[in-house]
């Protein structure tokens, strides 16, 4: 019964709420993990101690020398993301996001923490999505010491490489999945799925088969 209230609703409002929380989405992320310098985006804090560089494994809140690492230890090749933050939208080719659906070419955006691309969807059964590389966010380790900044928390691996899930919406919907590339950029992916496609129950699903494909792109 749910699944036919659903396919009830007009197409524009399918579209409409995913643009919007795949908008969400990117705009959390932004804000959570736009910079590790203030506790405001944009607004400077006269009374910060003058800090040195924050070291690898931290990110404004750096533990104490021989504190336990919180993030899992990066084995893969760290990678060079100094090219594909000029060109973000090449982290995912047109002819490989013709697998999920018919989207608009990829628009390049310059956000906060770093640079993305959004994919609008041509047709109501295509996801949005997003690609973006944040890096002032102290890497992965940077991450975990957010993790009471997200509604859900969950650690896997995506190509090698350790990442975390942030299903929204009580997972339905909505996910972001980030990679950590090295000690302080990582590539987030988040996908919007319509109400009446399968994946919509598990979004995360989605976005992690085309994070890998970023990471390829990315050289991993």
């Amino acid at each position: 019964m749910a699944l036919q209230a659903r396919s009830r609703r007009p197409v524009a409002s399918y579209m409409g709420k995913r643009r919007n929380l795949c908008a969400v989405c990117l705009s959390a992320l932004t804000v959570i993990l736009g910079g590790c310098s203030t506790e405001t985006p944009g607004v400077a804090r006269s009374d910060a101690p003058t800090q040195a560089a924050p070291a690898a494994d931290g990110c404004g809140t750096t533990s104490a020398a021989g504190a336990p690492r919180l993030s899992p230890a990066l084995d893969a090749n760290r990678l060079d993301l100094s090219a594909v933050k000029q060109s973000p939208c090449t982290l995912l080719p047109d002819s490989f996001m013709t697998t999920y659906g018919s989207f608009k070419p990829g628009e390049a955006r310059t956000e906060k923490g770093g640079p993305s691309c959004v994919f609008g969807q041509r047709t109501v059964d295509s996801p949005l999505v997003s690609a973006a590389i944040f890096g002032d966010s102290g890497g992965l380790e940077g991450i975990y010491a957010r993790r009471s900044s997200f509604p859900q928390f969950v650690p896997g691996k995506v190509h090698g490489y350790p990442s975390v899930a942030l299903p929204q919406e009580q997972g339905r919907g909505t996910c972001a999945v980030i990679v950590g590339v090295n000690d302080t950029d990582v590539i987030s992916i988040c996908v919007g799925i319509t109400p009446s496609r399968p994946s919509y129950d598990d979004p995360c699903a989605v976005a992690s088969p085309i994070a890998t494909e970023a990471l390829r792109e990315a050289g991993g």
